[in-house]
């Protein structure tokens, strides 16, 4: 790990807090690309950003797997010497903001409120897209070379599995490092080492139709698919997440346990028919402790109970997507250049795990390079989580905290040049 002598450290302070407006400009402006996904619509969002990068002397691409969904790579070359850090600054996509009834502002306003930036993705994940770009931007207009290089990417359909994003870029090696971070939410003293994984699923379960005036001539398959979601729902858990913590505050940390959510339900052919089938679709969370194969096996067990306790009960699993968590060693370079980092901004690192899922699990694979997830705005005015949630905001205090963070990390991790 490299040292950040005072001088340096003084300097790149000044400049993110002289810069403080323009850096706040750049995340209203990006909240206002209403990048919702599905369809995505980032085409305008990418643009920008690489102006902007372009502008600081970055080397550019535009990489895309779908028609108008650019992914963007940026590299700021070093001088050689050093370690070459992955900068997952952001995704560009964002989650629908659902019933704006729910909002007390446009979800895509990018306004200021008594310190306060509002919109949807001004957290996930714009708030940190913007934080990277004053962060480098301050080491370069301070007249400081790095080492390694910084490979800063954008890449778009986080939200949505990452097919055309972050798995399309690895797919055309455009992505390379030593060690990697993921600018995300969280609070500015938490170094997320940690995440859950995620096993998405499929159930059709079969019933028998029938006229409504005489039921008991069919089996109703949305009766039966209600009960198994109440079974599944009430499955136990065993496992205890090795980095929950009982303490109980509004902080970001796992949860104790695996979870499992049913999140859609279809079925019915019309009112007037017994139905004859019924879907659901859920997702198990995964601990770090736990395997996607262990989750399996709990969820075919509680369908097996359902089969075998009625004849009537008749129901196919499908898998749809498995991902693992990621779990970074504490010994990692990565884990400790953020812990200091932390210290440069005057805090007390705490190491920590999410209970979300990080889109760096690919790189991870693909690369076999460490990841730690790094940055600030969990909570929103009322203290509660605001991600995906109506009223989604970030604090200017947050974002110019974040800033000065990955000044130091970039520092830290790639070296300066002498």
């Amino acid at each position: 790990m490299y040292k950040i002598d005072n001088d340096t450290r003084r300097a790149i302070f000044e400049n993110i807090l002289e810069s403080q407006d323009h850096t706040i400009d750049t995340l209203q402006q990006l909240v206002r690309f209403q990048t919702v996904n599905p369809p995505g619509n980032e085409q305008e969002h990418q643009e920008y950003l690489a102006e902007k990068l372009s502008d600081l002397g970055l080397d550019v691409q535009m990489l895309e797997a779908e028609r108008g969904r650019p992914n963007l790579v940026a590299i700021h070359k070093g001088n050689g010497g050093g370690r070459n850090l992955l900068h997952y600054a952001g995704h560009a996509d964002v989650v629908d903001p659902g019933d704006k009834a729910e909002w007390d502002y446009d979800p895509f306003s990018g306004l200021i409120d008594d310190g306060w930036i509002l919109g949807r993705g001004s957290v996930d994940h714009k708030g940190p897209i913007a934080a990277s770009i004053g962060a480098l931007s301050a080491i370069i207009e301070c007249g400081i070379e790095l080492a390694g290089d910084v490979v800063f990417t954008v890449p778009v359909d986080e939200e949505r599995g990452s097919e055309v994003g972050t798995k399309y870029l690895l797919k055309h090696n455009a992505l390379y490092g030593d060690m990697g971070i993921y600018a995300s939410a969280g609070f500015l003293e938490q170094v997320l080492i940690s995440c859950s994984g995620g096993l998405s699923f499929q159930i059709d379960v079969m019933g028998r139709s029938s006229h409504s005036g005489y039921p008991s001539a069919g089996v109703n398959a949305i009766r039966n698919a209600a009960e198994l979601v109440i079974a599944l729902q009430d499955m136990e858990f065993k496992k205890i997440n090795p980095f929950w913590n009982p303490k109980d505050d509004d902080r970001l940390k796992p949860t104790r346990t695996g979870s499992l959510t049913i999140g859609e339900i279809s079925g019915g052919e019309a009112l007037n028919v017994v139905p004859g089938s019924c879907k659901l679709r859920g997702s198990r969370r995964l601990i770090p402790t736990e395997t996607v194969d262990e989750a399996k096996q709990q969820i075919e067990a509680v369908v097996t109970e359902m089969v075998t306790g009625d004849p009537d009960f008749k129901a196919e699993i499908k898998y749809l997507s498995a991902v693992h968590g990621i779990n970074t060693s504490r010994d990692e370079d990565v884990v400790k250049i953020v812990q200091e980092a932390v210290r440069d901004i005057g805090l007390e690192p705490e190491i920590g795990g999410s209970s979300g899922g990080f889109d760096a699990r690919w790189i991870v694979d693909e690369l076999g390079i460490p990841f730690v997830s790094y940055g600030a705005g969990w909570n929103g005015r009322d203290g509660k989580l605001c991600l995906h949630a109506p009223n989604e905001c970030i604090s200017i205090d947050n974002v110019l905290g974040m800033t000065k963070g990955f000044a130091m990390i970039m520092l830290r991790a790639c070296g300066i040049s002498q």
